[in-house]
């Protein structure tokens, strides 16, 4: 048996990518596992109840006593066994069942009686118990719930939440919904979750990363690929952790124009500071050349900040001659919405060149429709996804894999994210979800500095001639870069202080990260 330890981040995660599965995968793994191991349902339970165990002994040292709260499935019957587990250790333990007796049947009815026979004293539902222990654990409600717990599971959410106490969930917080992150009723909030066997999409993204706490992974011994059926079962997603070796290392012969050419391309009146933040990631993420074009007024501002950076006049017949020689553009920052971002749109899309598009960049290409150039890369948050596949907000949130894959697919997209908590990379067949980020880089300038970064990974490889699938696996690093880089810098800074240019000085931190 494998058990990692708590994180969130890339510290305790040797590889650079770990499969996120779905409910329905969760399901035939679980399947599988018996079949390939030769285990029967109970003995997993036990193996799951004895890797959490030792997992909440080496997060809370000092606990003596627990609330156990258990439902009627095989997550509930986890939660008994751990009880049964506890008590044999010599803990107090209250367990709270949260259905009658009766309706506790098969594997889950055999736990329940080892549970008694450890001396665990249960309270079955109908009950309103005073909560009594150090730490509450949610064995309530497991993978396979995707609607709204029932009331009298949400009134016990609703206890735990309401609590004090930290609340460590049992392979996903009650509630929610591992195959999306959506939460479309009560959810637990965990300060823990162990979940088991594999890693879940729901834990990483949306709503999950809300609630599901720091994640420990406890492997039971199983296999993350298992036979079934004759075929394999493949991640839905991809955990992307940042690692120096998704940003290859300077050929000894590097010069300048092989390392890329980035051409920014916005900055309206009155922001510069969109264009500056822009160029400068993208020359601290490796970018050989990077040229600004604007409006020419700003030109003292960013070759003041940054020498490095060249400028023109974004209206002159300098950006046709431009747009011939860069390896990618980066077209939105500070762009606006008036008249002259609308025309320095236009002569960017029809340019045919690499193109990533973010900020005002999007609006336009809503209101167009299509995209008539080359290969895009799209940036959008959530709102600015909305308006690019004319539908709510509240849809995309409750199933951010399909709308990001939908966004691509939708303007013919080499790569589309969309940002947010746990922000999801899709492309062609492949989606990932960005294991980094913290709530302090919601702050301006923010997107702006990602832009640029993956202007800076990705010009380099067009400048090398690669393909769209090796392109697109370098601006999927660029979004763990840009997220690995913020959570450096609020380290440093504090997440309530946190601005868009301390992430571009905490770039070269995170490039040297091994």
């Amino acid at each position: 048996m494998v058990v990692n330890p708590p994180t969130n981040g890339p510290a305790n995660n040797p590889q650079a990518q770990t499969g996120l599965f779905d409910a329905a995968q969760c399901q035939r793994l679980d399947v599988a596992a018996r079949q390939t191991l030769g285990v029967q349902n109970i003995e997993l339970m036990q193996q799951a109840a004895e890797a959490a165990f030792s997992i909440l002994l080496r997060q809370f040292p000092d606990v003596r006593s627990l609330s156990i709260w258990c439902g009627k499935g095989h997550n509930g019957g986890d939660g008994l066994l751990l009880a049964a587990l506890a008590q044999s250790y010599g803990l107090r333990v209250q367990c709270i069942c949260l259905d009658s007796r009766e309706r506790y049947q098969g594997d889950v009815q055999v736990a329940l009686d080892q549970a008694e026979r450890a001396g665990v004293v249960l309270q079955h539902a109908p009950v309103d118990p005073q909560i009594e222990g150090d730490v509450l654990v949610d064995a309530m409600l497991g993978t396979g719930v995707s609607d709204a717990p029932r009331p009298h599971y949400a009134q016990a959410i609703e206890r735990l939440n309401g609590s004090s106490l930290p609340v460590v969930s049992l392979d996903v917080p009650s509630g929610l919904d591992v195959s999306t992150g959506a939460a479309p009723g009560a959810v637990v909030n965990a300060a823990l979750t162990i979940t088991f066997i594999v890693d879940k999409v729901g834990l990483r993204t949306g709503a999950g990363q809300r609630w599901g706490g720091e994640i420990a992974l406890a492997d039971l011994g199983v296999p993350t690929t298992l036979q079934e059926a004759g075929q394999q079962e493949v991640p839905r997603a991809q955990l992307l952790h940042w690692r120096a070796e998704l940003r290859p290392p300077l050929a000894v012969d590097a010069y300048k124009h092989s390392r890329g050419h980035v051409l920014v391309v916005g900055g309206d009146q009155g922001m510069p500071g969109a264009v500056l933040l822009a160029a400068s990631a993208a020359l601290r993420s490796g970018a050989g050349m990077v040229t600004v074009a604007s409006r020419p007024e700003h030109a003292a501002v960013v070759v003041t900040r940054t020498p490095e950076l060249m400028l023109i006049d974004a209206a002159s017949a300098a950006l046709e001659a431009k747009l011939s020689q860069a390896d990618l553009v980066v077209l939105g920052p500070g762009l606006g919405r008036q008249a002259w971002g609308r025309d320095v749109y236009q002569r960017v899309a029809a340019s045919g060149r690499p193109v990533l598009a973010d900020a005002d960049a999007l609006f336009w290409l809503a209101e167009a429709g299509t995209w008539p150039g080359g290969p895009l890369y799209l940036t959008p948050h959530s709102a600015e996804a909305s308006r690019l596949v004319e539908l709510p907000v509240s849809d995309l949130e409750r199933n951010r894999l399909y709308y990001a894959q939908l966004l691509r697919e939708r303007f013919g997209a080499v790569a589309a994210l969309l940002k947010g908590p746990g922000s999801v990379i899709s492309s062609g067949g492949t989606c990932w979800v960005c294991a980094h980020g913290n709530p302090g880089m919601a702050t301006a300038g923010m997107g702006d500095v990602l832009a640029g970064v993956a202007g800076g990974m990705l010009a380099g490889c067009y400048r090398a001639g690669q393909d769209a699938d090796a392109c697109a696996q370098a601006f999927a690093g660029a979004v763990a870069l840009h997220s690995a880089a913020g959570d450096i810098a609020a380290e440093r800074m504090g997440q309530i202080s946190l601005l868009a240019s301390d992430v571009v000085e905490a770039l070269p931190t995170a490039l040297r990260t091994p």
